[in-house]
């Protein structure tokens, strides 16, 4: 082998990262052969670089390939995991034919188990739509604050089975725009660590406040702390640590580097401090830029007492409402959701092509309408309503990954939308919310 050959070779493992330190030093006296072939020097290092860019493209293709497989194989998994987590929570909240204590511990294994696979799914279609650039933002007008102290008051049950204390100060705010459900998702993953990782009968601690045009969450733990050589690994996809959960929790490796990128998302970060034996504090910091409260859903107001007699009138009869979606399972569940929260499904749609035909037939009050149904998909459907009765009340059924329709929906016309895969309660809480706005929309529509 001459000179000019080993050079060649050496350059293709330096540009793989591959090259030793002893290699490199003859790299550079191989060099001096091409001191006066500057054209074969030329045509090696394109030679390579053309290899370089075609091996890039194909790395490239291959992981498009892998997101969208991911993507797909996921969101399969995905509705059979919400049925089977939804259907055991009616289950285990069954009043009438009480379950025997056994039934409901076997239930709440499938329960519990659910839960986590459908965590994990989720998780992995996160991953796949931010690698695929789809991190799409679904703003809306949100009280910070209050947003926290709900989701504080869903982990007190969790701290409690561990003997943690979760002590909370939240500064009054102004309402604010950001991507409610994506934002939840961050909380929950800060909260949901700090207990993981804390042991029995130590206390998490949870600021809200702002300074300097700045909105802090700041949540901190007395849990083992995290080594400063890992911390550089914490927002890494699937990195191990050495820290461990206290209570045998299980950790896809996933949640914090997603929940970065969610708040990187909204022109903000998550900090860390923490080290060993001092327990742990993470800092979601996003930019504090109020808007007005009448932006706000949950802004109170006044009850008109013109529209008291109205209210009662509306309290005594069941809001009527059509259901669309193509899956079975997902209809039974969310039809059991409605009817348990005082609302009547006067007819079901599994296909995009029926929902325009039922709309007129039976005239619903709400329409709840899955953004991806067969034959017509939600927004062609969504459209062709809106242009029959632009005052139509219709809720979007969404999956984890159709944020990018859902604005597009919102700005169609849809009053909102619920994610499939919220827990029963909170989608009772949601469609409690719908019938409240339904009715305030009536009561406008009529002065």
């Amino acid at each position: 082998m001459n000179s000019k050959q080993a050079f060649y070779i050496h350059l293709e493992k330096l540009l793989k990262n591959e090259l030793k330190p002893s290699e490199m030093i003859i790299m550079l006296v191989n060099f001096r052969a091409f001191e006066n072939d500057t054209e074969t020097l030329n045509r090696l290092l394109k030679k390579i670089i053309d290899n370089y860019a075609i091996s890039e493209k194909k790395l490239f293709e291959l992981n498009k390939v892998k997101n969208r497989f991911l993507g797909m194989a996921a969101h399969d998994l995905r509705t059979p995991l919400v049925s089977i987590r939804g259907f055991s929570e009616m289950l285990l909240d069954e009043e009438t034919d009480p379950l025997s204590q056994e039934q409901k511990s076997l239930i709440s294994i499938i329960h519990k188990a659910s839960q986590d696979m459908l965590n994990l799914v989720n998780d992995l279609l996160d991953v796949s739509a931010i690698e695929s650039g789809r991190l799409d933002l679904v703003l809306e007008t949100v009280s910070f604050g209050k947003l926290v102290e709900e989701r504080i008051k869903l982990y007190h049950i969790v701290s409690r089975k561990k003997k943690i204390k979760i002590e909370f100060s939240i500064e009054e705010l102004s309402p604010v725009s950001l991507d409610t459900q994506k934002i939840i998702q961050v909380i929950d993953n800060l909260i949901g660590n700090a207990i993981k990782y804390s042991p029995e009968n130590t206390t998490v601690m949870i600021s809200v406040k702002t300074e300097n045009e700045k909105l802090f969450f700041h949540i901190k733990d007395q849990g083992t702390g995290i080594p400063e050589e890992e911390q550089d690994k914490l927002f890494g996809e699937f990195q191990r640590l050495s820290v461990k959960p206290t209570g045998g929790e299980k950790s896809t490796g996933l949640g914090l580097s997603i929940a970065k990128k969610i708040a990187e998302a909204h022109q903000g970060d998550i900090l860390v401090k923490s080290s060993p034996g001092q327990g742990s504090l993470f800092s979601l910091v996003l930019p504090y830029h109020p808007v007005s409260d009448e932006k706000c859903p949950e802004a109170e107001s006044k009850p008109d007492p013109a529209s008291s007699e109205e209210d009662t009138r509306q309290k005594k009869r069941k809001l009527k409402v059509l259901l669309a979606d193509d899956e079975r399972h997902i209809r039974v569940l969310m039809k059991k959701n409605i009817e348990s929260m005082n609302g009547q499904v006067v007819g079901e749609a599994e296909n995009g092509n029926q929902v325009m035909h039922m709309f007129r037939k039976k005239k619903p009050d709400i329409l709840f309408l899955d953004i991806n149904m067969p034959g017509k998909t939600g927004d062609d459907v969504l459209k062709d309503i809106m242009e029959t009765d632009p005052d139509a009340f219709v809720i979007m059924l969404t999956s984890v990954s159709d944020y990018e329709t859902v604005s597009r929906c919102i700005e169609l016309g849809a009053s909102g939308y619920i994610r499939k895969d919220t827990p029963s309660q909170e989608i009772k809480k949601m469609i409690n919310q719908t019938w409240t706005e339904y009715k305030k929309n009536k009561r406008n529509t009529h002065d």
